[in-house]
This record gives C-alpha cells, structure tokens and sequence, in this order.
C-alpha cells in the first residue's frame, strides 16, 4: 500500500515559455487534511523551479496510521516538464524506494498524472484548483475492468508568502471577547470581577489596555457579557464571538470577497472606528475591528 501512496500530489511542471504563466497559480507551499484509504492523511507539499527552471519540482510530505497502527511518513520529490500541447512527462523519487516514470495532462486548471504502481498496474492522480483557491485531489488506482477505483484524496490549501503577508489585511489583536450569559448577564460580570478581578466600567464591561498597540486608540481590549436575549450573535449559535483587532479592514474584506466568504454586515463607520462581521466554518459570528479615531478624515 505504501508504494501507492507514491502518486500523492505527484504533480511538477516545466517552467520554460508559456507554461510558466499558466501554471503560476501552482507556485507556493500548501498543506490540509485528506483520506487515505479510510484513515485521516496530514499533507504537506511544496512547488518550486528547479534545474535553472527547466523543470518544476514537488517535495511531498504525507503523514498518516498504517495498518499496524504505527504512524507513517511518506514523502517524495517529483520533476515535470512539458513535452508539448499541454502534455508533460517526468519522475518520482520517494522514501520507500520507488522510481518511476510519469505521464500528465493539462487542462485548465486540472492535471491529470498517470504512474506506475508496480506489476504493470497503473494509477491516476487528479488535481483541480478551485476558483476559491483550494487544490483538491483525487488519487485513483485501475482495476480490471477498467475501472479507477479511488483510494485517498484531499483538499489542501496554499500558504501566502512572506510579501503577500506584508500587504494583506491582517489581524493584529484580540479586539474584544463577548460572551452571551445563559440566565443572569450581571451577575456573571459581578463574578468575573470578583475572581478574576476585571474592573468594569459604566457600560458593564471591562477594557484592557494594550500598551504596544500602535493603533490610533493606543490599543484595547473590550470585554462584554450580553443579555440571554440579545441577537447580537445570530445568526451564530453560539453564545460566544471575537472581535479581531485588524490593521486595514477595507482589504481584509476585498480578501474575502475574493475567496467567496459571504460578509454579513459592514463596514460600518462608528465613533470608534470600522467594523465588519462574518461567520467561521463552525457558525462561530466574527467580529472585525480596525480601530479610528472619530475626526472628519474617518467619518463616512
């Protein structure tokens, strides 16, 4: 089974003329979580030039239960290059000993990969980048009757680099903890200032300074406990939410709006600065803050 495993992501692809702009989208680090053959896989990959950018190259990493229990790391390295009109050939190396030659087809944004898998059987591997910016796989070994039956797959996502780290809209602190009390709102502030000392203020919360905040407000933290019926929550049903301290709202939100996050409310200008709210994966309501100063280069 492990010299199956050799097809994961098996995906490198030459760099020279126009497959270079085509193939942009593959450059990068990625990582997620996969099925293999009915166990949970932890898959990391790596797409880079390689050999003066004739070729590019792929650095695997699956780590995975085998059948014995035990924990199991596969990793590999594959090279690609385009052998013209949106074919490729290639090979893979890996640490279970295995070598062998690769055949790959693109088209759009999908690459299908044809191996080896010993004893004249033959595997497919198929890797499509959604226009959300996922990469999912597909890995498939072929029967008999022809057939490809699948044996793993998994959704990985890339990382930002460091200069896209730089420019991106990020978060910055924890802007505020709100939490929704199932019966009595003052006296569950009433306890946390009693045992864990929060000093509240008129509006019945707590603020904690933050003195290395370089925001225009000096930096903060709110803390707040909601009434039961409060519906500043939904449609979350939780009875928690975070408010996130960001630096530039406006391009956290164009971030969104690009990976088809749906943005539930905002931005709103207030005296304190913008706000915007979305739901995690878990139905979790997020709060997202960037703190201003309320004067006329602010107000909208």
């Amino acid at each position: 089974m492990i010299r199956i495993l050799t097809a994961l992501y098996l995906i490198s692809i030459s760099l020279t003329g126009h497959a270079e702009n085509e193939l942009a989208f593959l450059h990068g680090e990625w990582s997620g979580v996969g099925n293999q053959s009915g166990e949970t896989s932890f898959v990391r990959h790596a797409w880079s030039p390689a050999l003066g950018g004739r070729m590019t190259q792929l650095k695997l990493n699956n780590l995975f239960t085998g059948k014995n229990g035990e924990p199991v790391s596969f990793e590999g390295v594959g090279y690609y290059q385009s052998s013209g009109d949106q074919q490729l050939e290639g090979f893979w190396v890996d640490n279970t000993g295995a070598v062998m030659p690769l055949q790959a087809n693109l088209d759009g944004t999908t690459l299908t990969v044809i191996w080896a898998a010993g004893n004249e059987k033959l595997g497919r591997s198929i890797y499509q980048v959604t226009p959300e910016g996922a990469l999912l796989t597909q890995n498939s070994l072929k029967t008999a009757d022809g057939a490809w039956r699948e044996f793993g797959r998994a959704e990985l996502i890339r990382t930002p680099t460091e200069g896209e780290l730089k420019t991106m809209g990020k978060v910055t602190g924890i802007g505020g903890v709100f939490l929704k009390s199932k019966g009595d709102a003052k006296a569950l502030s009433a306890w946390y200032r009693q045992h864990l000392g929060m000093s509240l203020e008129d509006f019945g919360g707590s603020i904690l300074q933050w003195e290395d905040d370089h925001a225009e407000d000096k930096g903060l933290t709110v803390w707040h406990v909601a009434e039961s019926t409060s519906e500043w929550f939904s449609p979350s049903d939780s009875t928690f939410m975070i408010n996130y301290r960001v630096d530039d709202l406006e391009a956290m939100l164009d971030q969104f709006r690009q990976s088809g996050i749906e943005i539930l409310q905002g931005p709103e200008y207030h005296e304190n600065g913008v706000f915007a709210w979305i739901m995690d994966p878990d139905g979790n309501k997020v709060e997202l803050w960037e703190p201003k100063i309320w004067d006329d280069a602010n107000k909208k």
